[in-house]
Order: structure tokens, then C-alpha cells, then sequence
């Protein structure tokens, strides 16, 4: 069911086109407008889609009531340039949700293959068999159990790997090695061949995994980080690469992004990046409907799906 009366809406992304959201969301009669470009009345603006938008965008429209991500993370949003009346929602999509767990099956598979070494092989045209872990013996701690973690862990159940399972704060599960809190954090950790951040940006995650957390971790064992760069201190994931703390790193995302040509990681034998494709936004019909059906509920004043608390950060 499309809108009576047309709908404008703001649209900024630094890296996603417009034209796939405009042709999708026209046949529900809302007008999506590139800022600034094609923004003419900004007091007519009360809907805004959005990836790191700057500080003039939120300055632009004085009756914004609703700001929703292109992405799963918000942490691109500064809150603190927003009224506390505007209401702030995020992309949920199974899309997202498969994409990561490919990634990560990926990347854990890498690891517990030892595709490390035999990259190093292939270099100096080496030809050596290794022994590799077996997949129940190859234990993974994830940090973070939204909605795309408790997804991930269940693809890696069903593959035969064991998982543990860590939060900041309790959350409801059926895991029996679950971990919440900042004591238990390395207790999660200890044992484990993999541990991989799913872990959102907030004041609290900022640096969680830091040397400590590396050490628990042991020599033999890996690093992947999917969530943000910076719940992670860079310097110390470096320290740990370069003094065989840890075996070795997947890394998506990064303190800083662009990573710099001059940046370490690009020339550690150790690490294999890649620039935050882990899971990407696409236009998919459920996006659409979801963004959609959370319009028509602010319209109605009825409650919106996948809000997120501005105090919590996600």
C-alpha cells in the first residue's frame, strides 16, 4: 500500500547510490531527495535515510522526526547532533545476516585450515602438507549476540564447530557457554583457537579487546573482527601480530577507514584485510518494506521496529 500523498525524504550516503532506493521506494509514493542537491523546501523534510552523513545534514532540517541507517551500525550517527525527540532506526535484514555469516564461516575456515601458512608456502613454491584442527576442537568465541550473531553462531553450530558466547550485559540464550560482563570477558576467551568481534561501536565497547584479552587468547589462535574498529585498540592488535601473541588476523573493519596506504596490516604476512564488505547494504525488498512500514508507523504514532536506545548506542 502506497502513501495518499507523496512523502520527501532526505537521502546522504558516502558510499551507496541513490537511484536503487529511489526507483524502489517511488512505487510506495515517496520521493527520495539527494542531499543537497535536490533539496528545495527543508522545512517539508521529517524523514531522513542515511550513511555518515555530516554535521551541515542534520543542521539542514528543523522538523526531522526520523533518521534511519543504510547499515546495521549507528554509530555513524552522532546523537549528539540530534534532538533527543528524533527517533533513530537501523537496517535489519536476513540479507545482512547470511552475507556475514559467509564471511565469517570463510574466514574461520581460512584459519582452522591453515590457508596462513600455505599462502606463505605458495611464496617460496613450497609443497608441504599440514595438519589442521579438527571443526569440534576448533572452539570460537564471538563477542556480541544481536540478531546477526545469534545467526552466525547457529551456521557455525551446524557446521560442527563449538562456540562460546559473550555480551556486556546479560542477555536471554539456551548456550551453556555463555559470558557476559567485563570479568567474564577472558574466561569466554580462554581456550579458544578463534575469537571473532561482532561487536557494535558504543562508549562502552570502545578498545574492549585490547592486549589482555590477545594474551588469554594464545599463540596459536586467531583474531577476526567483523563488528567495529574501534572496539578493538589497534596498536596493541599490531603488538600481538607482531611478537606471536596471536597467530594471525581477518580484519574487515579498521580504526580508521580508508586504512591508509602506509598503514602496518597492509605489509603483515599474518593479516588478510578487506574494506568493510562483510555484509553490504543492498536494496532488497525487505530493506524497502521495512523502511516503508516504519514510516507508516511514525504517521500513525504507533511504535517503530528496530529502534535503536541512543543510551545504549545500537
Amino acid at each position: 500500500m502506497k502513501f495518499k500523498n507523496k512523502i520527501d525524504v532526505a537521502y546522504y550516503s558516502e558510499w551507496d547510490e541513490i537511484k536503487p532506493w529511489k526507483n524502489k521506494l517511488r512505487a510506495n509514493n515517496i520521493n527520495l531527495l539527494q542531499w543537497p542537491d535536490e533539496i528545495i523546501n527543508p522545512n517539508k523534510i521529517k524523514i531522513a535515510l542515511v550513511w555518515n552523513a555530516p554535521l551541515e545534514f542534520w543542521n539542514s532540517f528543523p522538523n526531522l522526526r526520523l533518521v534511519h541507517s543504510l547499515g546495521a551500525g549507528v554509530d555513524h550517527i552522532d546523537t549528539s547532533n540530534i534532538d533527543s525527540k528524533i527517533k533513530i532506526t537501523r537496517l535489519v535484514d536476513p540479507d545482512l545476516s547470511s552475507q556475514m555469516a559467509e564471511y565469517i564461516i570463510m574466514s574461520v575456515l581460512i584459519c582452522q585450515r591453515k590457508f596462513f601458512c600455505y599462502l606463505q608456502q605458495n611464496k617460496i613454491s613450497m609443497w608441504k602438507q599440514l595438519q589442521s584442527i579438527s571443526k569440534d576442537e576448533f572452539i570460537i568465541s564471538l563477542l556480541g549476540y544481536g540478531k546477526i550473531g545469534r545467526y552466525v553462531n547457529k551456521r557455525l553450530n551446524l557446521l560442527g564447530f563449538e562456540t562460546k558466547i559473550w555480551t556486556r550485559t546479560k542477555k536471554s540464550t539456551n548456550s551453556k557457554n555463555y559470558f557476559f560482563g567485563d570479568k567474564q570477558l577472558s574466561k569466554c576467551i580462554e581456550g579458544s583457537n578463534c575469537l571473532i568481534s561482532l561487536l557494535p561501536l558504543t562508549k562502552y565497547t570502545k578498545n574492549v579487546v585490547s592486549l589482555n584479552e590477545f594474551k588469554v587468547l594464545g599463540s596459536n589462535s586467531y583474531f577476526i573482527n567483523v563488528g567495529r574498529g574501534q572496539t578493538v585498540n589497534e596498536k596493541d592488535l599490531i603488538y600481538a601480530l607482531n611478537n606471536n601473541i596471536i597467530k594471525g588476523a581477518i580484519l574487515d573493519v579498521f580504526e580508521k577507514e580508508p586504512l591508509k596506504r602506509n598503514h602496518p596490516f597492509w605489509k603483515m604476512d599474518n593479516v588478510i584485510t578487506t574494506p568493510h564488505i562483510a555484509a553490504v547494504t543492498r536494496v532488497t525488498d525487505y530493506a524497502v518494506a521495512s523502511f516503508v512500514n516504519n514510516i507508516k508507523a511514525l504517521y500513525k504514532s504507533k511504535p517503530l521496529k528496530n529502534l535503536i536506545s541512543k543510551n545504549k548506542g545500537y
